[in-house]
Order: C-alpha cells, then structure tokens, then sequence
C-alpha cells in the first residue's frame, strides 16, 4: 500500500522533528575544536592569535611604505634619555588615537610612537602605566598593546 520512499521521508521527518534541539544547538555552535594527533585549537581562539600575529607585520609594512616614500630619508634615532612625565596630549595620543586605530588590533610600541609621534620611551611609560592598556606577549617574544576595553577581548 504505502511504497518505500514515503516510509522513509516519513521516517526522516520524525527523526528530524525528534531531534530538532539537538540539531539547533549543533549549528548554532561558535566553539569547534579542531584537534590532530596531540594539538587542538578551538576557532574562537583562531581569530585572535591570527591579528597577534598579523599586526606587527601590518605596522611594519606601513613603516616600509612610510620609508619608501621618503627614499632615503634617514631616521634619526632616538638617544635614550631621562624620560620626562608624559604631558596629557601625548597620553592622549596614545590611547585614544594610536591604540584605537581601526586598523590594528593590536599594536607595537614602535607603531604607537610612530603614529603619536612621540619618542618611544615615552609611549613606553605610558603604555606601562595606563590602567586602559593591556599588554599581550606575542609568540615572539615581543610586548603587543591592546585596549582593555575592546568588546569580546579577553586577556590570556
């Protein structure tokens, strides 16, 4: 009476039907882990440590352009001083143009200087002492800033 492929997309409806939350909450999961052999990572972290790694690469292939477009001009450096108290439009050059530029999500000490225009010393010791700041080591070894308050960040 009733020929097989009915049964089975009656079958295949219930089953579906039974297991409707089951299947919502597998899809709409933002936390995979990848595993293979010993190592596994899980996405939500993936995005983050990519920009930890990409940022001071963007900072310097901006600092290259920067270069490039100068031909030659020769950078002074900074002779490394007594570092004077930051006066509060270098603090805020820092914190609030520098580190919340929408195209790094994290930055390099060298980068924040650069764009405040400021000795590094001094973007040092006010990156050091600003309570908005966090400071994040990078794979290499090297200090990245962030701000503290960019939502969904999370200090390791």
């Amino acid at each position: 009476m009733l020929d097989w492929p009915f049964l089975f997309f009656v079958v295949l409806v219930v089953l579906i039907f039974m297991t409707k939350e089951q299947l919502k909450g597998l899809i709409n999961r933002s936390n995979l882990k990848i595993t293979w052999g010993d190592r596994s990572i899980e996405l939500n972290e993936l995005a983050d440590n990519v920009d930890q790694d990409l940022d001071p690469i963007k900072e310097r292939l901006d600092l290259l352009e920067e270069q490039l477009k100068s031909m030659g001009y020769a950078e002074s450096n900074e002779p490394e001083e007594e570092v004077k108290q930051p006066t509060p439009a270098e603090v805020e050059k820092v914190v609030n143009v520098a580190l919340k530029n929408p195209k790094y999500k994290y930055r390099t000490v060298n980068g924040i200087a650069k764009e405040a225009k400021i000795p590094k010393v001094t973007a040092q010791k006010i990156l050091g002492t600003n309570p908005n700041v966090r400071v994040i080591k990078a794979r290499d070894g090297r200090e990245l800033y962030a701000t503290s308050n960019k939502p969904g960040q999370q200090d390791k």
